[in-house]
């Protein structure tokens, strides 16, 4: 991988997030619109503006990317069909956001390290991996079936089909 294709993997890979999170935030929205009358408006957030005061509901929740998973794969909708997906896959994100990149030089490859919280003066290295080519490739995979499996959860509980 050259030092261009970095970046850009990087960049897919983040929008695959975001993308697996706004999917995830709209199945469990849409799952929990009927409890509450105040949900049967679908927000409009692409409106909002700064210093706007807006219900709480699932897009505007401050749950985690983990969170979300673990409500969405509690669904019994969703383990009855075999839609679950792999909540590891935030550990990914997390060290994304959280890690730290090194390298010998700032040209690839690079090796990507989350640490995990300090005991006795001293932290675990919880992940460490090399930034390649083919790691991108198996995330972006990983990342983007995650996001069509919910959305397809999504369309299926649309239709009343789940």
């Amino acid at each position: 991988m050259n030092q261009e294709q970095h970046p850009l993997n990087l960049g897919k890979l983040l929008v695959n997030f975001q993308s697996l999170e706004f999917v995830l935030r709209a199945f469990l929205w849409e799952s929990e619109k009927d409890k509450d009358k105040d949900k049967d408006k679908e927000p409009k957030l692409y409106e909002l503006k700064r210093g706007d005061i807006v219900a709480e509901n699932a897009f505007t929740n401050y749950d985690s990317l983990n969170s979300l998973i673990n409500k969405y794969n509690r669904n019994p909708k969703i383990s009855s069909t075999g839609l679950n997906i792999d909540k590891t896959i935030t550990d990914i994100r997390d060290a994304i956001a959280h890690g730290r990149v090194s390298g010998k030089s700032p040209m690839p490859p690079q090796n990507l390290l989350k640490f995990g919280k300090p005991k006795n003066n001293y932290v675990r290295v919880i992940l460490s991996v090399q930034l390649s080519k083919e790691w991108f490739n198996e995330q972006l995979a990983r990342s983007q079936n995650a996001v069509l499996t919910v959305a397809k959860a999504l369309k299926m509980l649309q239709q009343g089909k789940l």
